[in-house]
């Protein structure tokens, strides 16, 4: 059984990124058509592309029914995108931001398999051909809450990654259903399970000390065998408050970081 409303989450979320002024495309990675939301203030090849991963969003109704339209109803990423003044994109999953849903959409790739093999690897083909269309020669990939998840899941797979930034992300996604009592997701990857990224990639992650959602501890556990990566505690955030508050400092901070270690 699957829920659907009168109003289409996917077509919102468009909407909401033409309101902030960004551009729309869809990249086709070939089972899976990519929505994308572009903002290019600066020639790409001038310095690295900020890659955007959005959160779950709602892949559950009632918490027992698979959503018809998952694409978030919080736009956060989108928000803290039209912060940055660096050439960037916002990825979407496959079955995200679209006004009607494909028909090759199975609701597992928002469940169970949120952060499966098959979304990751059709994720990584679509920055492949924004790479390739936009001229962009390295990327910076920030992601939002499951986002964070996904994120560092498509930096595993690629050599142009500089920077991974995760805000109040479920690394350890098993420990964040087993603390929530959710259901597990059985058909995605685990992070936890597979090797440190390359100590040349950047790693900023960043947690809420109120947030409940996403605990800090789960973040933690995700990045233990992690020694590159670095974690920043906002003590008196939350899962959405008050992240765009401090992001334009957060971004001049990593181009400054970037920028000593000649990246």
């Amino acid at each position: 059984m699957l829920v659907t409303g009168c109003a289409t989450p996917g077509a919102r979320l468009s909407e909401t990124a033409e309101a902030h002024g960004f551009s729309l495309a869809a990249i086709d990675t070939g089972r899976y058509k990519l929505i994308v939301y572009l903002a290019l203030r600066h020639d790409a090849d001038e310095q690295p592309l900020h890659v955007y991963f959005s959160g779950d969003g709602t892949p559950w109704m009632q918490g027992r029914y698979p959503a018809a339209d998952p694409s978030p109803r919080h736009a956060l990423a989108l928000r803290l995108m039209a912060l940055d003044p660096a050439p960037s994109l916002q990825l979407n999953r496959p079955c995200y931001g679209h006004e009607t849903m494909p028909e090759v959409c199975d609701p597992a790739l928002w469940t169970y398999g949120r952060y499966s093999d098959q979304v990751v690897e059709a994720m990584s083909r679509g920055l492949d051909t924004a790479r390739t269309r936009l001229g962009a020669n390295k990327l910076v990939l920030i992601g939002y809450s499951g986002g964070g998840t996904l994120a560092r899941l498509v930096a595993q797979r690629r050599d142009d990654v500089l920077a991974l930034v995760t805000i109040a992300a479920n690394l350890d996604h098993r420990r964040w259903t087993a603390h929530h009592q959710y259901l597990p997701l059985t058909r995605s990857l685990d992070p936890t399970t597979l090797l440190p990224l390359p100590s040349t990639i950047l790693q900023w992650h960043l947690v809420g000390g109120h947030d409940h959602i996403v605990p800090a501890a789960v973040t933690r556990a995700g990045i233990r065998r992690e020694s590159a990566a670095e974690i920043r505690v906002f003590t008196e955030f939350n899962h959405r408050c008050c992240w765009e508050q401090i992001w334009p400092q957060i971004l001049a901070e990593l181009r400054l970081a970037l920028i000593r270690v000649g990246r």
